[in-house]
């Protein structure tokens, strides 16, 4: 089982890696913006090409290897598990390394040939936008914050009659393989993660309706269209990320308060379930919508009357993958490559969200030993 889940795993990751070129905005490329003129620039086009195919082409690499070993060695589940989550990891890294290849091929290119030269620099702000966005409401976002800590609660009343080892990992057979004793910060580890991770969306949610909008000077009203498209539903997929972790964890929260209810074959279903519902969810979220809401459909006209370019704010883009930028209020902005969101570390909020992230890893760390 944890093989195949793995192999699943590895082909979403590398397949959805490889086609992120085509489903971003055309006049990023790379996390380079660049005007609308080279956007069918053949070396641009070519270059798009060739990073997915790499990408494919490792990725037949990867899983070829990782069955093969598997077969060779005879993995036991533990082993497989091991070497699937090594085999994402090291695959991540170099399609990084592939990334930052690309990224410097394209702003060679930008700066040696001053595409930008000779061209109005417009930046489009739309005061109404915020007025017209559909997003989830908050309170949504609550009720499953509100379940963690009613079950927190519940653990903490009920702690004197908990067993003296406490389940703490859960392997990909359902079968508890982690425990350990049982102590006040033990007991409320999984609330608090759940909570820590429900509080993360909740946060996400609410910085869309705060974050500025990335309008295109040549088509006002369809990026704007577009921009909300895409948030509404980016709402929508981190509200059912925040259900789908609340049934997983909250399933093996009660199974500690009550032995009888969870079995390992119940938690092997629910972990499978709930991997497939995220890919599935992401991955319909990339196709039909894309970053940006690149790929929404819209009524409205292309503006072509304009010849200004966007933007471009490089210099703010490390490596096109993170944002610095101190005069710009936002936390949360839009990546410029992948699909979804990254932070703002040009403010200090940011940073601590960061900080606070890591104070909770070595919570979480020390608790489950």
């Amino acid at each position: 089982m944890a093989m195949w889940l793995f192999v699943i795993i590895l082909i979403f990751t590398f397949t959805l890696q490889a086609i992120i070129p085509y489903y971003i905005r055309e006049t990023e490329v790379f996390g380079i913006r660049i005007p609308e003129e080279y956007v069918h620039d053949e070396r641009i086009v070519q270059l798009k090409k060739r990073y997915t195919l790499l990408l494919l082409l490792l990725e037949v690499v990867f899983i070829g290897a990782y069955l093969l070993a598997n077969v060779i060695l005879e993995w036991n589940e533990a082993s497989q598990s091991f070497w699937g989550a090594s085999s994402l990891f090291v695959g991540m890294v170099v399609s990084l390394g592939l990334y930052v290849i690309h990224h410097q091929k394209v702003r060679a290119w930008k700066q040696k040939e001053n595409w930008a030269s000779g061209r109005r620099v417009k930046k489009v702000i739309d005061t109404s936008f915020r007025h017209r966005l559909e997003l989830i409401p908050s309170y949504f976002y609550v009720i499953p914050m509100i379940f963690s800590i009613a079950i927190g609660v519940l653990l903490l009343v009920k702690y004197d009659e908990l067993p003296n080892s406490i389940p703490v990992h859960w392997g990909p057979t359902g079968e508890v393989d982690g425990f350990a004793n049982k102590r006040i910060a033990t007991v409320i580890s999984l609330p608090v993660s759940l909570l820590f991770i429900q509080g993360l969306l909740w946060f996400f949610r609410l910085s869309l309706a705060k974050s500025g909008a990335n309008l295109q000077v040549r088509a006002k009203k369809r990026s704007l269209e577009q921009q909300l498209a895409f948030r509404k539903f980016t709402s929508w997929l981190l509200l059912f990320i925040s259900i789908a972790i609340t049934v997983l964890l909250g399933y093996a929260q009660l199974s500690i308060l009550y032995p009888d209810f969870g079995t390992a074959k119940g938690m092997m279903i629910l972990s499978v379930l709930f991997v497939m519902g995220i890919l599935g969810a992401v991955l319909i979220y990339t196709l039909k919508v894309g970053q940006s809401g690149s790929r929404y459909t819209t009524m409205e006209d292309e503006e072509v009357g304009d010849t200004s370019t966007d933007s471009l704010e490089d210099h703010h883009w490390k490596y096109g993958l993170f944002y610095v930028n101190k005069n710009d209020p936002s936390i949360v902005v839009e990546k410029r490559f992948g699909i979804g969101w990254t932070l703002n570390f040009g403010q200090p909020f940011a940073w601590g969200i960061v900080f606070v992230f890591i104070v909770f890893m070595i919570f979480i760390g020390f608790t489950t030993k």
